[in-house]
């Protein structure tokens, strides 16, 4: 069980959230973590499903999507090893989307319990977090910016 866990230790080293975390935080983190592994083409959630634990990508690929009203597939976000997903599980409410891998992959699961309790232990770990979502949200506002553009553009041209 050690060389497992530190081989998983060894991974999570890698992953920019976990940067600033001292040793010991992330042997714990990493003696908590379950490995999961999966083909291409498997979902790893749907959206709607309970969102119970945070993934971290070891291998592999995965891709992150919603349908619009019609149906359609909408890709929100690739991920590829040393990115994370799941994040939004602290809020406790269901996933908001779906994912699926694009090749074989593994990842580290983290119980959102495990998750939460390192977060509050380790701020600097949290301060990443943070970050990261503000990055998203920003990314989400210059989308809707260019998609409220677009139909200004659109309705411009029936003019």
């Amino acid at each position: 069980m050690a060389a497992m866990s530190d081989a998983m230790l060894a991974r999570l080293k890698a992953v920019p959230l976990f940067h600033s975390v001292e040793a010991g935080g992330l042997s714990d983190l990493a003696s908590r973590a379950l490995r999961r592994r999966m083909d291409a083409g498997e979902l790893v959630f749907r959206e709607g499903a309970p969102a119970d634990a945070f993934y971290v990508v070891l291998s592999g690929s995965v891709r992150i999507f919603t349908h619009d009203a019609t149906g359609k597939e909408v890709v929100l976000d690739t991920k590829k090893a040393g990115d994370y997903f799941g994040e939004m599980m602290l809020d406790h409410r269901p996933r908001s989307a779906s994912i699926v891998t694009l090749e074989p992959s593994e990842f580290a699961v983290i119980e959102r319990r495990e998750f939460s309790a390192f977060i509050a232990a380790h701020p600097q770990a949290a301060e990443q977090l943070i970050l990261h979502l503000i990055r998203l949200t920003r990314g989400m506002n210059d989308r809707v910016k260019q998609y409220v553009n677009s139909l200004g553009d659109a309705k411009a041209a029936d003019v």
